[in-house]
């Protein structure tokens, strides 16, 4: 269960002018690489992880700097996008929080001649060098079929949307919808509400989907700080124990939550990976490198029993991934530290 994602006015994080560094050995003078990432507000854990992937990548190369504006209003990201165009930036990567808001900033980035990479969710206009992130209705089917399996295909389940303006909470909607309905499944989405991804948001909305519906039982939240806000309201109704929870991103909160048996399942994104993924083919771009337009990043569908048994060696995750799911349910497990 998610989040407890606080929008935020647009913060630029570094906007410098450009940098030369000079080698030593050489005496050879060579412009830094400035890319410019927008993002939505790094309050939430799987959001951050992408800027802290991609500076630990630039930070290893030596002569890349990342700029970050974050924001979960769509005219702010735009508005970061623009200031980006002006700073005359090598290239952009952006992570839309409003398809619409955004796609004419892309243009402007086209009409300037600076490559654009999407990342996670993209505007509906523009051109982009290639669009980086997870199969969300995919994702959401994973979701569905989980809870269908669950619920042995019947009963009543609500959905708390993050902002329907965004294109992956519309594809995660879609595949949810899709993984619910498998198999002749008799199961109804008796309630769907926006929260703009805020956890207090999350928190009223599942608060008054309970109340209007006393047979739920199930619900996703769109995002784990949506789902931990939903949380928090089921707990006050005390249905905790008939309700089936589900939630997306796999922050270390939400693993936690897993490993307690509160919140049900989520799907783990691996952001960081992403984040250097994104400075790698910027570099690559540069370079005259041609890319598809869609490139997949991976996932990992998790519930409690599956958490456990991985923690207890007795379940792997897929071999690319162990490590890293490993590492993250044993920090879960000690408390996020």
């Amino acid at each position: 269960m998610k989040k407890w994602a606080i929008s935020v006015a647009l913060a630029v994080v570094a906007i410098g002018a450009v940098v030369a560094t000079t080698s030593a050995s050489s005496g050879k003078t060579s412009k830094k690489i400035r890319i410019g990432l927008v993002l939505p507000a790094l309050s939430n854990e799987a959001i951050n992880d992408v800027k802290l992937g991609a500076e630990a990548r630039a930070k290893q190369l030596g002569n890349v700097q990342v700029l970050v504006a974050a924001s979960y209003k769509g005219e702010d990201q735009a508005k970061g996008m623009e200031n980006f165009i002006a700073a005359k930036v090598d290239v952009i990567g952006y992570d839309s929080i409003d398809a619409a808001a955004v796609g004419p900033a892309v243009q402007k980035a086209n009409a300037a001649g600076i490559p654009v990479i999407g990342l996670i969710s993209k505007a509906d206009k523009g051109k982009h060098v290639t669009f980086i992130a997870a199969d969300f209705r995919q994702d959401g089917e994973i979701i569905g079929r989980w809870m269908n399996k669950s619920l042995h295909g019947k009963g009543n389940v609500a959905l708390a949307e993050g902002n329907p303006a965004d294109a992956a909470g519309q594809q995660l909607k879609s595949g949810f919808k899709t993984g619910l309905a498998v198999g002749g499944s008799k199961i109804k989405l008796v309630a769907v509400a926006p929260t703009n991804w805020d956890r207090v948001k999350a928190l009223s909305v599942a608060t008054d989907i309970l109340t209007a519906h006393p047979d739920l039982q199930g619900f996703y939240g769109m995002n784990d700080d949506v789902a931990l806000g939903a949380l928090q309201a089921i707990e006050s109704s005390g249905r905790e124990a008939s309700i089936l929870l589900a939630g997306h991103n796999g922050t270390c909160e939400a693993l936690s939550s897993i490993l307690k048996a509160k919140l049900d399942f989520t799907v783990m994104l691996f952001n960081k990976p992403l984040g250097v993924q994104f400075v790698d083919a910027s570099l690559q771009v540069l370079k005259g490198k041609k890319f598809p337009a869609f490139t997949k990043a991976p996932v990992f569908g998790i519930d409690t029993s599956t958490a456990k048994a991985i923690l207890e060696g007795k379940a792997k995750a897929p071999a690319a991934l162990q490590a890293d799911v490993k590492s993250r349910l044993q920090k879960a497990k000690a408390g996020c530290k």
